[in-house]
């Protein structure tokens, strides 16, 4: 329970109130675990103190951000350590890739189902919009985007994250558990379908270099069975299509459709290396208006941005 909460914190959809989930987290953590570690090491000294520093750092611009800011990222640092504690205090490795299986992997087969389903039976789904939370749903159960140009491109399902790219990532998670416990084919197969239906460029390269190296380095250093065989049949089959669809992904989102996509991500990063240059220290805390200050201010080009890419950054 404490895992999901987490997992929905870090990029669920909106649907779901972040303060409940991060009370649940908490609560979760002091009942179970008290309220802090018994034992002492090293490793759990170094963690306090860079939360220490980091939130002294965000307060030291107290004029400057929302309190409330600093009090919801500190929140979000102690849901992290909560989950550190259930899970590395013992070096439970095995239970946290049992329970992220556990969670993840039906959410995968419901993305797989959405992408299918938005293709048979696209009047099924009803458009919702709450604040910047834009999508198409059924029951609040399958769930796509919104296509950045409406009536235009593929379905993307992204699970119950806020967009496709967050449940590319998670997914990959998934990907990276099921090679290291062994998983049915099957299931590998569904997971990689999600992945490809989300059409993150980025999701599906991580997805295709986890594959190669689990695949090809590991299972040559053994003796190779018959499920790794097939998988390496299935990989030099569909290695083509993979680079034709990613030359193809990579090429939109530079140039066509998507192209919005990629310049958004390219003027956070250039706004982002900017603040390192001017507040090299300290940086500028974590209130978006801040952020939003130096978005605004900043001499790159954003006639790129969108409309809506414009929005919480100009």
């Amino acid at each position: 329970t404490a895992l999901l909460c987490g997992i929905l914190l870090s990029g669920g959809l909106l649907l779901f109130p972040r303060l409940p989930l991060a009370g649940g987290v908490l609560m979760i953590g002091i009942l179970q675990y008290g309220f802090v570690s018994e034992k002492m090491d090293r490793r759990k000294a170094l963690i306090y103190v860079w939360i220490i520093l980091v939130m002294t750092f965000a307060f030291l611009r107290f004029q400057e951000v929302s309190v409330m800011a600093n009090i919801t990222r500190f929140v979000n640092f102690l849901v992290a350590l909560v989950l550190l504690r259930i899970y590395l205090d013992d070096r439970r490795i095995g239970e946290l890739q049992n329970d992220l299986r556990v969670l993840l992997l039906p959410i995968a087969y419901l993305g797989v189902i959405t992408f299918f389903l938005a293709f048979a039976v696209p009047g099924a789904f009803m458009r919702v919009e709450i604040g910047a939370q834009r999508m198409y749903t059924i029951a609040g159960i399958l769930n796509y985007a919104v296509p950045l140009i409406e009536d235009f491109g593929l379905f993307r399902p992204i699970g119950f994250f806020w967009e496709p790219g967050v449940f590319a990532a998670y997914l990959n998670i998934l990907f990276y558990v099921q090679f290291m416990r062994g998983e049915r084919l099957l299931h590998f197969s569904v997971v990689f379908l999600a992945i490809l239906a989300t059409q993150s460029t980025t999701g599906v390269a991580l997805a295709a270099m986890q594959g190669g190296y689990f695949v090809l380095f590991k299972s040559l250093r053994k003796r190779i069975r018959a499920r790794d065989a097939i998988l390496l049949s299935v990989a030099a089959i569909a290695l083509p299509f993979a680079i034709f669809y990613a030359q193809q992904n990579i090429a939109e989102k530079l140039s066509g459709a998507s192209a919005g996509s990629f310049s958004a991500r390219d003027f956070d990063m250039n706004v982002a290396l900017q603040v390192i240059r001017e507040n090299p220290l300290i940086g500028i805390g974590f209130d978006q208006r801040a952020y939003m200050h130096y978005a605004g201010s900043t001499a790159l080009d954003v006639s790129m941005l969108g409309t809506d890419d414009q929005n919480g950054r100009l």
